[in-house]
């Protein structure tokens, strides 16, 4: 990390306490003095894990999609980020890709490409999904294939669909989704 100091660049250093590295991150959010890490591999699913998802198996393993939450502290002169904890937001042995997530309305929204239902079976369809308190996803639509880059802008929360070759947007009250 850097920051500006007499119009020149100087090195902050990051120091670590009982953190977990992830394997595949793919987005970071920091919020309420918190530092959400997106992964897709890491740490492994039980022996039990179930791999249904077509690629999951040759690609990840046996490896689970989660959020890696870390307690952050930035002063001036150092970043000290500590004591992570791993969620899976399905609670489930599933590996599901987990891409991105963001911040609308002080309240956290993810999307990935796969999710599990209330019975623990694997979906193969992207959803988004706001994560509540205890970390888990709530399902606000499962429309869309491999949904990512989520951006929230005039009430509206807008996803790439990649398999879709879309952008979609999204009104939150009511979950209808429009192409844009």
């Amino acid at each position: 990390a850097f920051r500006q100091q007499n119009d020149k660049w100087i090195s902050i250093p990051i120091k670590n306490k009982n953190i977990i590295f992830a394997n595949d991150a793919h987005s970071i959010v920091v919020w309420k003095n918190k530092i959400y890490l997106t992964a897709t591999g890491g740490d492994p699913n039980s022996d039990e894990a179930i791999n249904h998802h077509k690629y999951a198996k040759d690609q990840y393993g046996t490896n689970v999609g989660k959020i890696i939450v870390s307690n952050i502290e930035i002063k001036n002169n150092e970043i000290v980020i500590s004591n992570s904890k791993v969620f899976n937001p399905f609670n489930c042995n599933h590996h599901h890709h987990i891409n991105d997530l963001c911040i609308i309305e002080n309240s956290l929204y993810m999307t990935s490409h796969s999710y599990c239902n209330k019975e623990k079976q694997l979906i193969s369809k992207g959803v988004i999904t706001k994560i509540n308190q205890n970390m888990k996803a709530e399902i606000i639509s499962d429309k869309m294939e491999q949904p990512h880059s989520p951006f929230y802008y005039k009430k509206r929360l807008y996803v790439c669909s990649s398999a879709q070759a879309l952008v979609l947007s999204m009104n939150l009250e009511d979950a209808s989704l429009r192409i844009e």
